[in-house]
């Protein structure tokens, strides 16, 4: 039985972006005939969570990539193609308001909430739903 209830268990925590120890019967399995009264998470190895923030900036349609930078909010951020992407230093939930700056352009003010998430009895969870945003910055 241990092996049918394992199954959707792994599915869950693969997407759930957890690597599952090799001994995966061993931690779920309790010996009898029905799943475990609790799971280990013992031997769970999760990767690092994403940022709760992450910026898109451009500068519209016709105009050069933005230099962006974030003001009021710990990050970075980098050109990636024909956006420039900004990662904050954030990894909590909670109501956030910051601007978007670079040079040439309007500044953009920016107010995101990052919901709390509660998922009881996974092994990864970083408490938080990551939000990604899009900014379009107004040539000066």
């Amino acid at each position: 039985m241990a092996r049918t209830f394992a199954f959707p268990l792994l599915v869950a925590l693969a997407l759930g972006g957890c690597d599952l120890p090799s001994t995966l019967e061993r931690t779920l399995g309790d010996g009898e005939d029905g799943p475990p009264d609790e799971r280990s998470c013992e031997g769970v190895v999760c990767g690092p969570c994403a940022p709760a923030i992450t910026v898109r900036v451009s500068g519209g349609p016709g105009n050069p990539m933005p230099d962006a930078e974030l003001s009021g909010i710990d990050g970075s951020c980098g050109a990636d193609g024909t956006t420039t992407v900004c990662s904050t230093n954030v990894h909590a939930p909670g109501d956030y308001a910051f601007e978007v700056r670079a040079p040439g352009y309007r500044p953009a003010s920016v107010e995101v909430t990052v919901p709390e998430v509660l998922v009881v009895g996974a092994c990864c969870n970083c408490g938080y739903e990551a939000r990604v945003l899009d900014v379009t910055l107004a040539r000066l």
